[in-house]
């Protein structure tokens, strides 16, 4: 009877430990996959500000080309054009949020466009647009950037009316 006893406590001894190298073993997987996706999910994130930046200086410096010359002209507002577009979807994906100055620069590209076409009612919800955009973030962050976006809304309606 002792032995019987015996063969059967470890037979339940084994079987405990198995269970509890299973267990561990799931543990470490899981742990792994997520330092693993933590990891992935930063360098996504990473390339998403990356891409917003780029696209804020190339709306930045297209933005300060000169528009006399026809094909200047074109090659600026092409540029602007996708650099806004490219800000517009960075900014339904995750991450941080793009850049306030481009985003504003954007809206009152976008305005100036439509003032052109002589779509005023279209030009001045763009204008409105830009000034409350620039206005959240700066009530949001305070920041320098901010507030100068926010100057540079507000100052562009003043000069077209």
């Amino acid at each position: 009877m002792p032995t019987l006893r015996q063969e059967q406590e470890r037979r339940q001894q084994t079987r405990t430990g198995a269970i509890a190298g299973a267990v561990l073993g799931v543990m470490l997987a899981v742990s792994a996959l997520s330092v693993f996706s933590l990891i992935r999910r930063y360098q996504a994130i990473r390339a998403h500000d990356d891409s917003m930046f780029a696209a804020g200086s190339m709306i930045d410096e297209a933005r300060s080309l000169g528009s006399s010359d026809p094909d200047t002209a074109r090659t600026r507002r092409l540029i602007i054009g996708r650099g806004c577009d490219l800000l517009d979807q960075a900014d339904q994906g995750a991450g941080n949020d793009p850049p306030v100055r481009a985003m504003v620069a954007c809206r009152l590209e976008r305005a100036a466009q439509r003032e052109s076409f002589h779509e005023d009612k279209d030009a001045r919800r763009q204008f409105d647009d830009a000034i409350a955009l620039a206005d959240l973030s700066h009530r949001k962050r305070s920041r320098v950037e901010s507030a100068l976006a926010l100057l540079q809304a507000r100052a562009k309606p003043m000069q077209n009316t």
